[in-house]
């Protein structure tokens, strides 16, 4: 327990920032594009429902990106109507995929090792602090006697 309250968290809550800064940003492209090809698409399209269930909005958009992007959500269910909607959706998608999952969680993971790292050395500095404290008021315990005979 000692160890989560000393942790620093402002590099989680900037690390956070990046991921939703990033899916934030793949939401619009995505979001753009489904929008557009909603208003072109016929009603009797059968993809038109998984489209409008999937990215029917800006926030279903985001939803389903952060889904994909922590495996909670399969990424071909994600990514099969984005490409039939435009030949480049599947290959940005992949892009961002491979960025979240390789570099911003790889950094949530370092980040936490760090902390931990951190603070298992400051106890151990303190552990050690604590013993020579310990073993200087024995050193004195034993020397008081002495000085108190000279």
């Amino acid at each position: 327990a000692r160890l989560i309250i000393q942790m620093d968290w402002k590099p989680f809550v900037w690390g956070f920032c990046l991921m939703f800064t990033l899916s934030y940003l793949f939401a619009v492209v995505v979001a753009e594009s489904v929008s557009e090809w909603l208003l072109h698409s016929g009603d009797e399209d059968p993809l038109r429902n998984t489209v409008e269930k999937h990215y029917g909005s800006f926030p279903s958009t985001l939803y389903i990106l952060m889904l994909a992007s922590a495996h909670g959500a399969s990424w071909s269910e994600i990514s099969e109507p984005l490409k039939t909607i435009n030949w480049w959706l599947g290959p940005i998608f992949f892009f961002y995929i491979m960025v979240m999952n390789l570099a911003v969680l790889n950094i949530f993971t370092a980040l936490a090792v760090d902390a931990v790292t951190h603070v298992s050395n400051f106890d151990r500095t303190l552990q050690v602090s604590e013993t020579a404290l310990q073993e200087g008021r024995v050193i004195e315990c034993q020397l008081k006697p002495l000085f108190e005979q000279a």
